[in-house]
């Protein structure tokens, strides 16, 4: 496993509480879009991470793609967060173009 894919998924509690607002006792689907397929010990890392692992109605679905270069991406009803190392290196590009 690349070092720093999944530990990046470290949330705050507030969104944690969020997150597991969304649930109401029905399946919600967790996509999770990295550079390759997870396997079952790191998606419960990720779940964990978003506070989310206690939870049976959450779906985890993996979409490989390699263009982001490393890290996830994360959408989980109306949240998306983006850990991929294509946007930070985006990111720091604009700022050193600013």
């Amino acid at each position: 496993m690349p070092t720093n894919t999944v530990s990046a998924t470290r949330t705050s509690p507030e969104l944690k509480e969020a997150l597991k607002s969304l649930l109401n006792g029905k399946a919600q689907k967790l996509l999770v879009t990295s550079t390759y397929k997870l396997d079952q010990e790191e998606e419960q890392e990720v779940l964990k991470g978003l506070g989310l692992e206690s939870f049976e109605e959450v779906v985890l679905e993996n979409v490989v793609d390699p263009d982001i270069l490393g890290g996830l991406i994360i959408r989980f009803g109306p949240y998306f967060l983006d850990y991929s190392l294509k946007t930070k290196l985006r990111e720091i590009t604009e700022s050193l173009n600013t």
